[in-house]
């Protein structure tokens, strides 16, 4: 893994120079990445050339995320884990929940209060932070899964929706709290309308 300076046209430093990186999440303020390779998640202080090293628990990881704040990160892994740690002590990582299949993303709502996790066969699960418990789990409507199209979630800015992608350039937009289908977009709506 390598960190580069915007208009430099070699790399600044090298991170890691291990196997291959499936994913990787910064902390809003840049003073840490995270990173997932095959067998492990890595949190990263790139000015400090300081790393930490730990390891899903059952599978390997899919995507990771920071919080809003960057005191914490959330990844999911194969065996279906949603993970979240403390980049303050990343060798505890704490599993929240268990989905049927890999979960490939994960993302914090922007008030930092819940966690948001799809996997693989289209399940997107709400975790609820301050108690650490799952308000609700959904299989997208509409979606057949398919292992050749892998989902990614993210949150409006405002925090008014989570959008949950699916195959075929599918969009569906949920509410932040409940998981209800606000809006469902297929490929040529997506490129044409407004969320």
């Amino acid at each position: 893994m390598l960190a580069w300076r915007i208009g430099a046209t070699e790399p600044t430093e090298v991170l890691w120079g291990g196997g291959k990186v499936h994913a990787f999440g910064f902390a809003k303020d840049g003073s840490r990445v995270a990173s997932v390779d095959a067998e492990s998640v890595r949190i990263w202080r790139p000015r400090k050339a300081q790393r930490a090293r730990f390891a899903p628990s059952e599978g390997n990881a899919g995507n990771v995320a920071f919080s809003p704040d960057g005191k914490l990160i959330a990844f999911g892994e194969s065996q279906g884990g949603v993970y979240l740690v403390d980049v303050e002590e990343p060798e505890r990582p704490v599993r929240l929940g268990k989905l049927a299949s890999y979960v490939l993303d994960v993302a914090f709502s922007p008030d930092g209060r819940r966690l948001a996790a799809v996997s693989n066969d289209f399940v997107t699960a709400l975790y609820r932070l301050n108690d650490r418990t799952v308000v609700k789990s959904v299989r997208l409507q509409g979606i057949n899964p398919a292992w050749s199209d892998f989902p990614a979630l993210e949150y409006t800015p405002d925090g008014k929706l989570l959008v949950v992608s699916g195959p075929d350039g599918r969009i569906q937009a949920l509410h932040p709290e409940t998981l209800e289908l606000q809006r469902d977009f297929n490929r040529s709506e997506a490129y044409h309308s407004r969320i």
